[in-house]
């Protein structure tokens, strides 16, 4: 492990603080500290921020339509009957598609992410809340079933 001569590193920064207070006359240490100390913390949190990858996909953008198709593409091995109801499936989707019927309020959603979900657009949250009796304001809680309403 390398060992670090603290006079060393004192007499660069004092140089280097020196050289600053020359070039710019007005200049105080309290400042030049804080400015050094505010550019580190921007430096850090930038770099902490921005490193960030691998984050997971975000499914509040996708669509009940487009959760169906994943659905609906599940595979079935030989021998064993399809649990799944085409006609409801259909009839649901084809709700879903025209503007109506129910959904669940998932974690973390509020109207606009409800719209986005099943209208395909997140302005269309003022319709989903007169059609609940809500306000645009009010808060959903997951689980929570709302009416559908997009048009």
């Amino acid at each position: 492990m390398k060992k670090v001569n603290f006079n060393d590193t004192k007499k660069k920064i004092m140089t280097s603080f020196a050289q600053v207070k020359k070039d710019i006359p007005n200049a105080e240490w309290r400042h030049l500290v804080t400015g050094v100390v505010i550019f580190a913390l921007v430096v850090v949190f930038s770099v902490s921020y921005f490193s960030k990858g691998n984050t997971p996909i975000d499914l509040s953008d996708l669509t009940d339509s487009e959760i169906m198709i994943e659905n609906e593409a599940t595979e079935v091995t030989a021998g064993e009957e399809s649990m799944v109801d085409e006609t409801t499936t259909d009839t649901t989707m084809a709700k879903v598609e025209a503007g109506e019927g129910e959904t669940v309020v998932q974690k973390g959603e509020g109207l606009w992410h409800v719209a986005k979900r099943v209208c395909g657009a997140g302005e269309k949250y003022n319709k989903l809340a007169e059609a609940n009796g809500m306000t645009i304001y009010s808060e959903v809680a997951e689980g929570q079933v709302l009416k559908v309403v997009c048009e």
